[in-house]
């Protein structure tokens, strides 16, 4: 794998959280300026705490990374990157 395949993954991750805040924020606003009914509100809802899971997923992914790119004599790095892989597969889905 090239260092260039690594870095996508950490595009598509810092993409979706720029895109997902301004979604939600968005949402918030939709919220609290316009009268909603109670189906909307729970679908609203739903939205919501999916890609408040997906965003989590994706920080903590980031956070492994970086803690990776800096620190290169720690003797688990085998585990972290299997990690990784594994919150970045499941964020997405």
């Amino acid at each position: 794998m090239t260092e260039e395949d690594k870095n996508d993954g950490n595009k598509f991750a810092l993409a979706f959280l720029a895109a997902s805040g301004s979604i939600l924020y968005t949402i918030y606003n939709i919220m609290q300026n316009a009268p909603i009914n109670k189906d909307s509100f729970y679908l609203i809802n739903f939205v919501v705490a999916g890609a408040i899971i997906s965003i989590i997923g994706f920080l903590i992914y980031l956070l492994i990374k970086g803690y990776l790119m800096e620190v290169h004599s720690i003797s688990n790095i085998d585990y972290l990157n299997k990690l990784a892989s594994e919150l970045y597969k499941g964020s997405i889905t």
